[in-house]
């Protein structure tokens, strides 16, 4: 989708107070304050991993505020193991509907999503992150009614990677390398992008084919580290690479 100034000068703003925090709960506090403003109802944000394997407790990957005789449930009974949502996540790019992750879900699985709906919200979606050489994460957001338009899940997937970025660094699980720069033909690239050109449409003003902006946009990503058109958009700004 396409950002209006005024859209994307509020996204940057809402990206930087959650980049100014200098804990990881309070940048899990930031964007949680966000996601209330979008009618959410409750929030987990961690790294999608085997606790097991990784010989440490779930909390050491994540936050969430969930009640805390759900939180202490999930915890106790492994269900990361089992858990369909996290389980879909790791299958899938894109943002998906709880219900999506209930379809494919084992019976178990099935179980688990029934009886967290019961302790916390009804419905949510899941945002899956995938970046370069990010580990693996989701962000997991109740609602207690309707879930939100698609342009609003696409403002929360912006502001997603970025909070899910700084609690890594925050936690020393991340050290980010500063952008790489990006040529001419790219920044041209991803300026039409920014302002919501499809990959046809960018094709069509510079005369090239869409396989060649599809190999533009993938140089762009690896360079930025970006996880999404949405990500690399607000990277490249942030880095003074493009205007808005």
């Amino acid at each position: 989708m396409g950002y209006q100034s005024g859209q994307m000068g509020n996204l940057l703003e809402v990206i930087d107070e959650i980049e100014a925090q200098e804990t990881a709960k309070k940048a899990f506090e930031a964007f949680r304050t966000l996601t209330h403003k979008f009618g959410g109802t409750s929030l987990l944000i961690g790294r999608i991993v085997n606790p097991v394997l990784e010989g440490q407790n779930i909390t050491a990957f994540g936050f969430a505020d969930w009640p805390e005789e759900w939180q202490k449930r999930w915890i106790d009974g492994n269900y990361i193991l089992h858990d369909p949502i996290s389980k879909y996540a790791l299958q899938h790019n894109r943002t998906f509907d709880w219900d999506a992750a209930y379809e494919e879900a084992t019976e178990f699985g099935k179980r688990i999503l029934d009886e967290g709906r019961k302790y916390s919200s009804p419905v949510g979606i899941a945002i899956p992150i995938k970046a370069g050489d990010l580990p693996e994460g989701i962000i997991s957001i109740g609602f207690e009614k309707d879930i939100p338009s698609e342009d609003d899940i696409a403002r929360l997937e912006m502001v997603s990677i970025h909070c899910y970025t700084h609690i890594l660094r925050l936690l020393d699980i991340l050290d980010d390398p500063s952008p790489e720069m990006l040529t001419k033909r790219e920044t041209d690239v991803l300026t039409f992008v920014a302002a919501g050109k499809t990959n046809w449409e960018v094709a069509t003003i510079f005369g090239i084919s869409e396989h060649s902006v599809a190999q533009h946009m993938k140089n762009i990503a690896r360079k930025m580290n970006a996880a999404n058109r949405a990500h690399a958009v607000t990277l490249a700004i942030k880095s003074g690479q493009i205007f808005t």
